[in-house]
């Protein structure tokens, strides 16, 4: 009873685990499979709760709000194993994450999750990847296992990795060569249950930069004794393969926040040789949802980025060719690029999103003229934008306040004119009265933070794009 009663305080309370944006959601966990004549969802997408009207075999997401008037049990679903819709009222049923706190017991549902996985998941294509993160399947926040080795390809030889702490102490440095292309963090000093800053540096330049984590030495142990339990069953060594590989893709779907596995699901899926053909159309589908997997963003752990003090993660939503990812803002951006800027804070203050275009000034947050206090651990978008020429840079001055500020009380009740000049007054305000903090960008995002623990007045940053 404990546990439920958590899960259905989370769906209420947490945002960013139980009520995802939809661009942050990997993908569905039930299906509306009856029922859904009169039915609507309600859905949190792009900083608004939006409804839809349900259709057979829609897809639905962790905090999705299915509503039929009176008769909410006449709706019949299906979904994977510890996800369930939790009736509400009469009328609405929330889709909710139910894992138990004890890791071990999920295995006993593992049968079920693939089976699910092998009707719901075959739009998944294991023979395309995601062009746009740094690796096949991003590293970005995933927890290693201090016991188990990682194994490179061959783009790595020649580059160093460098692991920092957050505070910048370098932990552990190796220059990969020739048929040298491993690592075992546990020799390497990280240790459980810590996250680090990794850097590939390439001579004597900084390619790329992300954080990852070490898992706990609990689940570790969890998830060692569960990929040695099929090593003992007696099927094949594909077998073996795949079931390994879908129980690391199953446990990080239950527990995003801590257990990420992805990138090994993926290691082993790419150096096993299929032949038997349903297997195979197993291990593409298993590949395809690798590829899928968690594009950047910002998740609940990067606010130890900041060490305690208040400050401001930003990542860039990104859609090109119909396809969205969360990228720094030092992406390349191209022409018909289109995006937004997507940020959390870490205090409950105030905070507007000005665009800076030559002379104009115009709103890019709050999208609407009101709405500009934050929450902490909250998500927010600005405005769409589109790069319509080459070259061009793209500059967003974002104010942070401990205060309501008195240009944006005046906003909403000025005609459009004196608005932009109202925003001009408000930029100048802060740039001459506010405290300049410098962005840093690390992985898919980046982040401020001040200097001190305290957080008084307005503080300043800017954040610039270039096509």
């Amino acid at each position: 009873m404990k546990t439920r009663m958590k899960s259905i305080i989370l769906v209420v309370f947490s945002f960013s685990v139980v009520i995802p944006d939809m661009a942050m959601a990997e993908k569905a966990v039930a299906w509306i499979m009856g029922g859904y004549n009169d039915c609507k969802v309600t859905r949190y997408e792009y900083s608004k709760f939006k409804d839809y009207a349900a259709v057979p075999e829609m897809r639905l997401f962790p905090g999705d709000r299915v509503y039929k008037k009176d008769n909410i049990k006449n709706v019949r679903f299906e979904y994977l194993p510890y996800y369930e819709p939790k009736i509400k009222d009469d009328s609405t049923a929330i889709i909710i994450n139910n894992a138990p706190e004890d890791k071990e017991t999920i295995f006993a549902k593992f049968l079920d999750w693939l089976g699910l996985v092998k009707t719901k998941y075959k739009e998944y294509d294991g023979r395309s990847r995601g062009p746009w993160v740094h690796e096949a399947v991003s590293m970005e926040n995933a927890p290693l296992l201090s016991g188990h080795k990682i194994s490179f390809d061959d783009s790595y030889k020649g580059k160093t990795m460098v692991f920092k702490d957050l505070d910048r102490k370098e932990v552990f440095r190796k220059t990969f060569t020739g048929n040298d292309l491993d690592l075992l963090p546990g020799k390497a000093g990280l240790k459980p249950g810590k996250m680090y800053i990794r850097e590939i540096i390439q001579g004597r330049f900084l390619q790329f930069r992300s954080t990852i984590r070490v898992l706990g030495k609990k689940d570790e142990k969890i998830v060692n004794k569960a990929l040695a339990k099929i090593d003992r069953e007696k099927i094949s060594v594909e077998e073996k393969i795949i079931k390994k590989a879908a129980y690391l893709q199953y446990i990080s779907d239950l527990y995003p926040a801590k257990v990420d596995l992805y990138w090994l699901s993926f290691q082993l899926l790419r150096t096993a040789d299929i032949t038997d053909e349903k297997l195979l159309k197993l291990h593409n589908i298993l590949l395809g949802s690798c590829f899928d997997h968690l594009k950047g963003g910002i998740t609940e752990v990067d606010f130890a980025l900041l060490l305690d003090r208040p400050g401001c993660l930003v990542t860039v939503e990104l859609t090109r060719e119909l396809e969205t990812n969360f990228v720094p803002p030092d992406f390349p951006f191209k022409n018909y690029d289109e995006f937004s800027l997507y940020f959390q804070v870490n205090f409950d203050g105030y905070l507007v999103v000005l665009h800076e275009n030559g002379d104009q000034t115009d709103l890019a947050f709050p999208v609407e003229s009101k709405g500009y206090k934050v929450k902490s651990r909250s998500g927010y978008r600005s405005c769409t934008y589109r790069f319509v020429r080459k070259p061009a840079i793209k500059t967003y001055l974002f104010i942070l306040s401990d205060k309501p500020l008195e240009e944006m009380e005046q906003y909403g009740n000025l005609p459009g004119n004196k608005q932009c000049k109202l925003l001009a007054a408000l930029s100048k305000r802060a740039k001459e009265q506010g405290q300049k903090i410098d962005l840093e960008i690390i992985g898919s995002k980046s982040f401020v933070k001040l200097p001190g623990k305290s957080f008084n007045g307005i503080i300043w940053f800017r954040v610039s794009l270039e096509n």
